[in-house]
Order: C-alpha cells, then structure tokens, then sequence
C-alpha cells in the first residue's frame, strides 16, 4: 500500500532532523511513527485528530494543523522518472 502524507515544510523539516539523528532515511521514520499511530489504543478507532494529537504528542509535529492542507507538493527523487520505470 502507498500512503501520501502532506507536511508543511517545518513538519517535513522536523522529520529529516528526527531521521538525521536516529540515523536513518526519513521515509523509515515517517513508516514508524504511521504504525506507532495505528497502534496506539487512543487511535486505534480514533479521527484524523486523534492521529494528529498522537503525533504531536510524539514531537512528530510542532502544532496540529487547522483544516485540510493545500495541494500536493511534489518530492524530488533520485534516478530516472517513474514513467520511464512503468514503460520499460
């Protein structure tokens, strides 16, 4: 499964520092802390907010963000396009 979570910049940024400490890639750590939520009793059944509550809670996330985010920003990534992978 694929899982898109939208960060503001401070969140993204907060991440990559949590990774760079613990020593691994950010992606990794964003994995844990999504199970950590799903398996933690209080959002186990819980909301959106809930969640949200739990990572802050975790220093994940400075504040819990008011209404939906805007749009997608893209991510930059290493080696050729996903198209050219689907193609070949």
């Amino acid at each position: 499964m694929t899982l898109t979570i939208e960060l503001s910049p401070e969140e993204e940024a907060r991440l990559r520092e949590q990774a760079r400490q613990r020593g691994e890639e950010a992606e990794a750590v964003a994995r844990g802390f999504v199970r950590a939520g799903l398996n933690a009793p209080s959002v186990e059944r819980a909301s959106r907010t809930a969640f949200l509550q739990h990572l802050l809670d975790q220093g994940v996330i400075p504040f819990i963000p008011e209404g939906r985010p805007g749009p997608p920003r893209p991510v930059p990534v290493r080696g050729e396009p996903v198209s050219e992978t689907i193609i070949e």
